[in-house]
């Protein structure tokens, strides 16, 4: 007989139903169950969990149909939808983001672009540990990220070009939305994962595309007030001509000043795969040399004992008290040459690989950007 699993209605206390029955009664405060309504109830609970499921699913079928319909109202709003019923869902999260920044008019809905890639990253980071493994999706990202800066970028540096603004405030909103792109391209750089960037060397290249981008737009941002030494600005008269106007005091020299800082951090941060990578291919070198070492004394060792069994029972036999030293001192005085040089040149490439490792880990620790929390 195969017993139900119910909650008692008045306790919430467990207790198991049989089906056969007509009514049972909880052990727990002695309510009386009418197990055939308990039943039914039980079945229509699950029917509707399993409905909700299905249409949570279906929700997120829809926004990545409309996503790459370029339907981004749509997405957007069945992502939303989506993420009622699973907060933890990486991809949902970040095309959500995504799909804000394409709606948004300028640079207004930038942050959740930001907020969802934070979210999906540390998502991600909690569904697979393995660098190896959260790889092609954060490639997938940030190529993403990548396109959709591409086009915007190609707009708005096309406009700087034009001098087509009807006032100076449009002007200075249209610095303004270059700074903040550049602003937002920063951030993202800071979220790129440091275990998958030092394996990946797609997401370096990407890396590398996200600074030029950035230091496109610093650039076009402060070309007003760099180009003219008097820091007039360009505008294009009613009759299509230029004309000149009133300096941006607004925007100098504080904001100049952030500009030059800000460009610089994305100097450094292209600078800074190059330098990485060599550093990092030294260690691996150094480390692996060591390693060849230690294995072919390993491997001139197993030839020997394999030729002198009774060395090796020797070997094997010396008491657990004080064994190392007592290993140590067979392997220096007992065996025959070269085997004891080898010996001391595993020994000092055992403390030489060790030393590497804590600098290696110590080095990477310092030169890459901390992970997104």
């Amino acid at each position: 007989m195969k017993l139900i699993p119910a909650v008692c209605p008045n306790c919430g206390a467990s207790l198991d139903l049989d089906p056969e029955r007509k009514f049972s009664f909880c052990p727990s405060c002695g309510t009386k169950i009418i197990i055939d309504d308990e039943v039914q109830r039980l079945q229509v609970q699950h029917t509707v969990r399993l409905d909700q499921s299905a249409v949570s699913q279906n929700y997120f079928s829809l926004a990545q149909s409309a996503f790459q319909s370029r339907n981004y109202g749509e997405a957007y709003q069945y992502y939303t939808k989506y993420l009622e019923s699973d907060l933890s869902n990486a991809v949902a999260l970040f095309y959500k983001g995504l799909s804000a920044a394409y709606l948004g008019s300028g640079a207004s809905r930038f942050p959740e672009l930001t907020n969802g890639l934070s979210a999906a990253l540390h998502a991600l980071r909690g569904q697979l540990a393995k660098p190896t493994a959260r790889e092609p999706v954060i490639r997938e990202y940030y190529s993403a990220v990548h396109a959709f800066f591409l086009e915007k970028c190609g707009e708005a540096l096309s406009r700087s070009h034009t001098f087509s603004y009807p006032s100076q405030d449009a002007l200075l909103e249209h610095l303004n939305f270059l700074s903040n792109m550049g602003d937002t391209l920063s951030g993202l750089i800071l979220l790129i994962p440091s275990d998958v960037l030092v394996l990946s060397l797609p997401c370096q290249t990407l890396k590398q595309s996200f600074c030029k981008l950035g230091l496109q737009l610093y650039e076009a941002a402060g070309l007003p007030t760099y180009t003219y030494v008097s820091a007039r600005i360009p505008l294009r008269g009613s009759d299509g001509s230029i004309v000149y106007r009133d300096s941006l005091s607004q925007y100098r020299p504080s904001n100049l000043a952030a500009l030059k800082q800000a460009r610089q951090f994305l100097v450094d941060q292209y600078n800074t795969i190059p330098s990485i990578l060599q550093q990092k291919a030294y260690f691996e070198a150094q480390c692996t040399r060591c390693e060849q070492i230690i294995a072919t004394f390993d491997r001139s060792l197993s030839e020997f004992f394999a030729q002198f069994p009774a060395a090796a029972t020797e070997y094997k036999s010396i008491s657990f008290f004080g064994r190392r030293k007592k290993q140590d001192a067979f392997l220096r005085t007992r065996l025959p040459e070269p085997l004891p040089g080898l010996y001391l040149e595993k020994t000092r490439a055992q403390a030489q690989l060790a030393t590497l490792r804590r600098e290696q880990q110590q080095y990477l620790s310092a030169a890459i950007l901390p992970d997104a929390k």
